[in-house]
Order: C-alpha cells, then structure tokens, then sequence
C-alpha cells in the first residue's frame, strides 16, 4: 500500500520544486504541458495493452463518457495506479512512476496551492477504498480498466484552458 502514496507525493515534489523554480516557469510552460500529454498517453497505452480484450472497448467509451463530466484527473489516476495494483504483475511499478512524473508536471504547471494536493489527494485516494471489497474489484478489473483508460483519454482530449467554452 505503501506505492500508491509514494506515486502520489509527486504531486507535493512538484510543488517544492515549482516553489524554487518561478523564473523558469514562463520559459517551460509549453514544454511541460506536451510533457504532461505524453505521460498521459503512455498511461493509457500500458494500461491497454496489460489486459486488452474486446468487452474493454465498451467500458473504455463508459469511461470516456465520465471523463468528459468528471474533470478531476487525479480520480483516473487513482483507478489507474489500482488497476495495476490489482493486476498482480510488474505494471505497479510502472504506473506508478508515470504517476509521479505526472504530478511533479501538474503540479509545476498548475502551481497547486497546498489546499489543491490535499483535494487531489482525497480524489486519488477515493477508489483505494475498493480494496475493501479485494474480490469485487478482481471480479469487474475489466471494468475499472476501461474507465480508467476512457478518463484519461477524456482528459488527453481536453481542449487547453483558453480555448475551453464552458
């Protein structure tokens, strides 16, 4: 249980080193949010070929269909990092990387307050609580798989804050 944390404080390391970082900012921006698309996908990418099967791709447009609505990433990532979890193989480690180089990008693109890690904290900690039921979440993997890779295609598709209509 100890890698789920330790995936999510990158979110706070991102934040000490934004912190120390504000001259570069300016000058890194667009570099970190292509960064933070190309973590995104390569999620999406592992988690789709460590369980492919044809039902996947229904439950992919469910979760495509609540990653449009549900806009907090650091839910799906939370899925993503349990999914693996529950996986039972060596993708724990990779996911978790992923994770945590994606919230040192978030949150140096972000420069999330101390109030945004303890929320995001809170959403990405939301479906651990499945591992209370251990069997129903090894019963539907399926499920949480293809929700989890729909959300984060979602929020990969997700047009830049400018250009955003609502």
């Amino acid at each position: 249980m100890i890698i789920p944390v330790i995936s999510f404080l990158g979110l706070v390391v991102g934040k000490i080193i934004s912190y120390y970082t504000k001259d570069e900012y300016e000058k890194g921006l667009k570099y970190f949010k292509f960064l933070e698309k190309i973590i995104i996908a390569l999620l999406v990418v592992v988690l789709l070929f460590s369980k492919a099967s044809l039902g996947l791709f229904l439950y992919i447009l469910v979760g495509i269909i609540i990653g449009v609505f549900a806009r907090e990433i650091y839910l799906f990532l939370g899925l993503a990092v349990l999914s693996s979890l529950m996986l039972g193989n060596d993708l724990i480690l990779l996911v978790s990387v992923l994770v945590f180089f994606f919230g040192i990008n978030n949150a140096t693109i972000n420069r999330t307050s101390v109030k945004g890690i303890i929320l995001n904290g809170i959403i990405f900690f939301v479906p651990f609580l499945f591992l209370l039921t251990k069997s129903f979440i090894n019963t539907n993997l399926s499920v949480f798989l293809g929700i989890t890779i729909g959300g984060l295609l979602a929020q990969l598709g997700r047009a830049p804050e400018k250009f955003k209509l609502w």
